[in-house]
């Protein structure tokens, strides 16, 4: 194992061949030490091994398969297939999840935006339609590091397409983000049926 552990340090393509099988083993450390160090290593050739890894029957070894694919997703871009990572980082935003594997999104989506930068934003604003509300908070905290007046605009007409829940957690982080422009769209949602988001509606609209 020790040795495993020691060429997914290394990260020498060469060797993947021979990590290969280590990664169907029986024996769980052994096992988990070949998935993690294909994926540090971040050859093509592991894509199937880590995407079977991600989809494991057991949620910790589940859990621990996802947070390797998307090292492998990282690894991927940062050899210059950001295609590739892209790929995997939206089919697992896409993919139904179990409750206990919410954070997967939401780990996804963390990726994608490291990767591409501000033109995460329409994935941003789609996740604002999914009934996990980490996955929305993710999307908030990243949104709000995306400046301009264009990002804004954005959000504040995904305001009218949003559930009330989300009505307010748009609101919030618009007040946090501070752009003015937002302005309008804040007084608007002061006469919103929803009375949470009135109230975050007024917060926003004192904060613009």
């Amino acid at each position: 194992v020790t040795i495993i552990q020691a060429l997914g340090l290394v990260r020498d393509t060469a060797v993947v061949a021979q990590l290969l099988p280590f990664a169907q083993s029986e024996d769980v450390t052994t096992r988990r030490a070949a998935i993690a160090a294909l994926a540090n290593i971040g050859d093509p050739a592991a894509g199937d091994v880590l995407a079977k890894a991600a989809q494991a029957e057991n949620p910790y070894e589940r859990s621990q398969g996802t947070a390797w694919y998307l090292l492998y997703a990282r690894r991927l871009a940062e050899a210059g297939d950001r295609g590739q990572c892209e790929a995997i980082c939206r089919n697992l935003l896409t993919t139904p999840t179990q409750p206990e594997d919410a954070y997967a999104q939401s780990a996804a989506l963390s990726t994608l935006a490291g990767v591409i930068g501000a033109a995460v934003q329409s994935d941003l604003l789609a996740a604002m339609d999914s009934p996990n509300r980490g996955l929305r908070g993710t999307a908030l905290n990243l949104a709000r590091q995306i400046a301009g007046e264009e990002a804004t605009a954005q959000w504040a007409a995904r305001l009218s397409q949003a559930s009330p829940e989300a009505r307010g957690e748009i609101l919030n982080m618009l007040a946090d983000r501070g752009d003015v422009s937002a302005a309008p769209a804040a007084l608007a949602a002061l006469t919103d049926g929803d009375k949470a988001v009135r109230l975050a509606a007024v917060n926003a609209a004192a904060q613009l």
